[in-house]
């Protein structure tokens, strides 16, 4: 899941008309940027300042990825290439654990209700792996409120966390 502040079509003013985002396994530069795959179905650029989010699915676990994206305005003129932006897929179990820290002993502690809650504040900084964090049993790769209500339910006793289907890890 990638996150970015939308830009204007000129500057701060308006809206752009469309992205180009690109990933690779290895840096993109401008010259390489049509050789790093694009992420296809990308939604209309809100307005300027709003914050943007796609989740890029099918990649490899445990790689490396460079991100980068670019914006056109409605003449085609296309920005610069952003920032490049590395992010290391997860690995391990593909499913629903609620072990968001990955740690080797497989159990859901306060660690991992930290970092959740870390997340969903705004803690971008923070590691967080989507297939364990999705507790909720919806597979939508979306880490949300409902998660962290039901990581909060599990570790106060209430209910258990739904299992991971590939592992069988609780």
């Amino acid at each position: 899941m990638l996150h970015w502040t939308a830009p204007g079509d000129d500057g701060r003013i308006g809206r752009a008309s469309q992205y180009d985002l690109r990933y690779s396994t290895s840096p993109i530069t401008d010259a390489n940027w049509s050789l790093a795959a694009r992420v296809d179905g990308l939604s209309r650029p809100l307005p300027y300042g709003n914050r943007e989010m796609v989740t890029v699915s099918g990649l490899l676990s445990s790689t490396d990825y460079y991100f980068a994206i670019k914006a056109a305005d409605e003449q085609l003129n296309w920005s610069p290439m952003s920032n490049l932006f590395m992010r290391t897929t997860c690995g391990g179990c593909i499913g629903i654990t609620g072990n968001i820290n990955g740690s080797s002993d497989n159990r859901v502690d306060l660690v991992d209700l930290t970092l959740l809650v870390q997340y969903l504040t705004g803690n971008y900084g923070t590691q967080v792996c989507f297939e364990e964090a999705n507790v909720d049993g919806s597979s939508d790769g979306l880490v949300t409120l409902t998660d962290l209500s039901l990581l909060t339910a599990y570790l106060t006793g209430i209910t258990s966390l739904p299992n991971c289907r590939e592992c069988g890890l609780p």
